[in-house]
């Protein structure tokens, strides 16, 4: 039965009397409407089970940016309606699908002004006409019968209008053709004559190809992703120089360019030649000679040699292994491999998700060799490398298997072992407590001692920031006399209150400066867009004056236009010896009156920001440099991470709650950054602590992990402050964890556990059972199905999770799922308290179903729901963003409830109003839901905060939830090793529950 089918099955007999109204706008989409008075009553919660589900959809939608609020319903890009899944469209009461056919009549050749389309559709009835109309994701016939049309339809009848309002130039009416091939591409039934023969190709992305001639100079080339071959490329890019050309004919193909890529290409072209004295310059820094705002430099280049036959990928940097020997081998004389060898390179997780990386980024570059581990590969046929991955990922999924096996099968030593790792791990635990009273002491010693003046704060700091604070004053002190520290890593557990320690450091720091007659330098901080004002508004809460003269947000809709004196950071021209000088686009230097690097300024930009104009902000003088966020610089390759190294500064302090998001490679980069040099080279690192992870057997990983993060800890020593809040600090309220079963870190809370029975228990037992009888047996979906049917078995059935039309039938739903039953009495005991509650899932059907059933049953209304799509950023006035939506959960007086998906719990979202929360349905990395429990648990938080996880068990098997708890328990690291948690795989799970 269709999803369509289903969902109208359990709406027959709903009240469908007052709905909302859809009326399709050519320009805004579609407009959903309410008589005002019945939409105040929706708001209060006062409205029926279909009008609300309807508003619950929408809401959703708006809260991810995807519609726009109108005092009495909301409006809809019609973009968005097309993209509506079954379940969405049957709930907004949008017309049926339209499957008709399309005929396109073309009229004239692409060269003239009287080209012309005209699209014949299949009417309903099955007749082709000329006779209809579109209404933003409509497609309608006559004066009532509509039909909605799918996104690349939507695309298509957009391009037609566009071309019918434009010039019909050339350009314009090979667009029009490029467009009708890419509806067809995307399944649209629809006929072209003979321009469906026609090879159009529009660029999505330009990089660089290199040549190495015979005397080592460099020729750049645009990479467009094009089918023709670099040799036809170069002979026709003379073609461009024509006024307004904005295509290129190569061969059998068309290459269209929109602005921005032909500014691009362009580029390119403009500055080919890099004589071989600036070679290593270019290597070193590309966008002194491209402009990396419109050239993708991130992903590196491809090169060929001058005699050689094929392009080689290289990422350029001096932290890449091939470095400046791409070029050794001129005469071409270097062996090539066949990508199927590479299988043998790879024997962990993290070299497979290397070379995966590598060959997606080499084919992007339009190379046909890929330079790994001391090999060429050959990486010209794409079926082989799909092939070839493919088999290198069934190979580890298979290892992985029978290393857990071995593990299990063990019978004769299995306890013995079992006894022998918790012994090993209590003394890990004993050797790290020695470990953590050694940083500490180091991080006591290099402290500045003796009093802070406080007087100029509007808030006095916790006991944990004061301790920050003397720290990062301290490293100040040892910066001036030791050459080797210039800088230092704040990695504090979000929500500690980072942004104030680095402020208070700065400040106490400017008044040192003051009372010793020396310069205050100007200040910089590097920050994700969304976190700019929120900079600015901290200097405001924190001090009673500011110490900063004055305050410059350095971005394009704030104050860069005021700095700029020019275009864009490249080349300009030749200097006395022979050598290029970078363009400064920003006003630096006394030469200007109104400059940027004014003494006493503190400047907040974005990475991006950085990026586009590193070289202008190079050349200033900084006193302290902050990067928060710095995740956002884990990446020794980008552009902004290079930038971020280059630039001149006392001190830099290094901010971030995840210094390791993906591997210690992101370490590496992040120290390096902070203090160039002090964990060697990239290579060197490498080989002393990754290699020792990823060789590890798959019994040995985690106990690998935690021995090199603790040794790396104690390397960096004084030049890392990492707290987190497990250390229970002073200033914090109580945590506490409970769940239904007991351990060292769980608290036992008999009513978080129910058995299940019936209903519930008959899907688990069969999802099991078919896996068994199935001849492939679909273990990876079997999994997923005892997930959903863990959070509630109609997710895992054929059947549809959705709000019933009565409180009686309601019961009964909630009542199919012990887990649902654990968290309405938890909730219960949650609202005898009169407190907040965050309930934490991933699934959006899930989602809905709770907004829904928990706000009727609390009689609450439609609950919130924030999931990963919401914004941080609101696009127009009135559209809710993560924060607006917060705030208002918090000002509701006593117990309320929102729910938010794990993923939602992203950068500068604090939910102090809540002090309970509920993971649900859990997140397969323990590091994201112990960045979801941050969100509550935090600078601000004056209660003590609760943490419930409620576990499904099976009467006679350990069930899903049991085994996912046990082994995301078992991934959380030592709190001082350098590491954090890696995320449960499916493998895994398959092999803890014996699948």
């Amino acid at each position: 039965m269709a999803l369509k089918d289903l969902f109208s099955q359990f709406f027959t007999s709903a009240d469908r009397s007052l709905s909302f109204s859809f009326e399709p706008h050519e320009i805004e989409g579609g407009i959903f409407s309410l008589p005002q008075q019945e939409f105040v009553k929706l708001r209060a919660g006062n409205s029926n089970e279909w009008l609300t589900y309807q508003y619950v959809t929408l809401k959703m939608l708006e809260e991810q940016g995807e519609a726009q609020s109108i005092p009495n319903g909301f409006i809809v890009p019609a973009n968005v309606l097309t993209c509506l899944d079954d379940e969405a469209c049957s709930a907004l009461g949008l017309p049926p699908k339209w499957h008709g056919k399309l005929k396109a009549d073309i009229k004239g050749t692409t060269g003239r002004a009287n080209f012309k389309v005209d699209l014949q559709v299949t009417g309903p009835h099955g007749l082709d006409t000329y006779n209809y109309k579109i209404k933003g994701p409509i497609i309608q016939f006559g004066s009532s019968q509509q039909f909605m049309l799918t996104a690349a339809e939507l695309n298509l009848f957009d391009a037609l209008s566009d071309h019918f309002q434009s010039e019909k130039s050339e350009n314009d009416n090979l667009n029009l053709i490029y467009a009708l091939q890419s509806a067809q591409s995307q399944g649209v039934s629809l006929q072209l004559q003979h321009f469906d023969k026609l090879k159009i190709h529009k660029p999505e992305q330009v990089t660089i190809e290199l040549d190495v001639d015979n005397s080592g100079n460099l020729v750049l080339t645009p990479q467009l992703g094009q089918d023709a071959s670099h040799e036809q490329m170069q002979r026709v890019l003379g073609q461009l120089d024509k006024e307004n050309c904005r295509t290129l004919k190569v061969g059998e193909e068309i290459i269209l360019f929109d602005e921005q890529k032909l500014q691009a290409v362009k580029e390119v072209i403009e500055n080919r030649f890099v004589p071989k004295s600036r070679v290593q310059a270019f290597l070193d820094k590309p966008s002194a000679f491209i402009n990396s705002s419109l050239v993708d430099l991130d992903l590196g280049f491809s090169v060929r040699v001058k005699g050689a036959t094929s392009f080689k990928h290289a990422y350029f940097g001096d932290t890449d292994e091939s470095g400046i020997d791409w070029f050794g081998q001129v005469d071409g004389t270097s062996t090539v491999t066949t990508f199927a060898k590479i299988i043998d390179e790879i024997d962990d997780e993290e070299t497979f998700k290397q070379v995966s990386q590598k060959v997606a980024d080499a084919s992007a570059t339009g190379a046909a060799l890929l330079h790994f581990e001391g090999n060429d590969y050959d990486i010209s046929d794409p079926n082989l490398i799909e092939s070839t991955l493919n088999e290198v990922k069934n190979k580890l999924s298979s290892k992985s298997l029978v290393a857990n096996d071995n593990v299990n099968n063990d019978d004769e030593t299995m306890s013995t072992k079992q006894d022998v790792i918790v012994v090993d791990i209590e003394l890990n635990d004993e050797d790290l407590i020695s470990h953590s009273s050694l940083i500490d002491s180091k991080v006591a010693e290099v402290s500045r001692k003796g009093d802070l003046d406080w007087g100029n704060y509007k808030r006095m700091p916790y006991k944990h920031q004061e301790i920050g604070v003397r720290w990062a004053l301290g490293l100040f002190d040892k910066a001036e006399q030791d050459e080797q520290i210039k800088g230092a890593l704040l990695a504090d557990d979000m929500g500690l209150g980072k942004t104030f320690m680095a402020l208070s450091a700065i400040e106490h720091h400017y008044r040192e400066l003051e009372n010793r007659n020396l310069t205050k330098k100007p200040i910089l901080i590097v920050a994700p867009l969304s976190l700019l004002e929120n900079w600015q508004d901290e200097v405001g809460k924190t001090f009673d004056d500011s110490p900063f003269t004055d305050i410059v947000i350095l971005q394009s809709d704030a104050q860069l236009k005021r700095f700029k004196n020019g275009g864009i950071e490249t080349r300009s021209s030749l200097n006395d010896s022979g050598e290029f000088t970078p363009r400064y686009s920003l006003n630096v230097g006394k030469e200007y009156v109104d400059r940027l690097d004014m003494p006493g300024r503190l400047v907040i930009t974005t990475y991006h920001t950085l990026r586009d104009y590193q070289f202008s902000l190079c050349l200033v003088d900084w006193g302290v440099v902050v990067f928060d966020e710095a995740q956002n610089i884990k990446n020794p390759n980008a552009l902004q991470t290079r930038a971020a190294k280059g630039l001149k500064s006392t001190f830099k302090l290094v901010a971030t709650g995840t210094p390791v998001e993906n591997s210690l490679a992101d370490f590496w980069c992040l120290m390096d950054t902070a203090c160039p040099g002090y964990l060697g080279a990239y290579q060197e690192f490498r080989a002393k602590y990754m290699t020792p992870i990823v060789r590890a057997s798959q019994n040995e990983v985690d106990r690998v992990r935690a021995s090199v993060g603790r040794d790396l800890r104690l390397v960096v020593g004084a030049l890392m402050l990492r707290r987190v809040k497990e250390d229970n600090l002073d200033d914090l309220p109580a945590k506490v964890m409970y769940t239904a079963i007991k351990s060292d870190v769980w608290e036992y809370h008999g009513q978080l556990g129910s058995t299940m029975c019936g209903y519930e228990q008959d899907v688990y037992d069969r999802a099991i059972e078919d896996m068994h009888s199935s001849a492939d047996g679909h273990v990876l979906s079997t999994i997923q199905k005892l997930r959903n049917c863990s959070l509630h078995p109609k997710l895992a059935s054929e059947e549809q999770l959705v709000m019933p039309k009565s409180d009686k039938e309601l019961d009964e739903l909630l009542a199919e799922s012990g887990k649902l039953q654990s968290l309405l009495r938890l909730l219960k005991e949650i609202q005898c308290r009169d407190e907040k509650c965050i309930i934490f899932a991933l699934n959006k059907r899930l989602q809905t179903f709770l907004s829904l059933a928990l706000g009727s049953y609390f009689s609450l209304g439609p609950i919130t729901v924030i999931n990963g799509d919401a914004k941080a950023v609101a696009k127009s006035s009135g559209t809710p963003t993560r924060k607006s939506m917060i705030k208002s959960f918090e000002d509701k007086a006593g117990f309320n409830l929102i729910i938010m998906s794990p993923v939602a719990a992203g950068v500068g979202l604090t939910v102090v109003g809540a002090n309970n929360v509920v993971h649900y349905e859990r997140h397969w990395n323990p590091a994201k839901e112990a960045q979801a429990t941050d969100r509550v648990y935090r600078i601000g938080q004056t209660k003590d905060v609760n943490i419930y996880v409620p576990l499904l068990f099976h009467p006679e098997l350990e069930s899903f939830d049991v085994n996912l708890h046990r082994l995301l328990a078992n991934k959380t690291m030592l709190r001082d090793a350098v590491v954090t948690p890696e995320a449960v795989n499916e493998h895994e799970l398959m092999a803890s529950m014996g699948l």
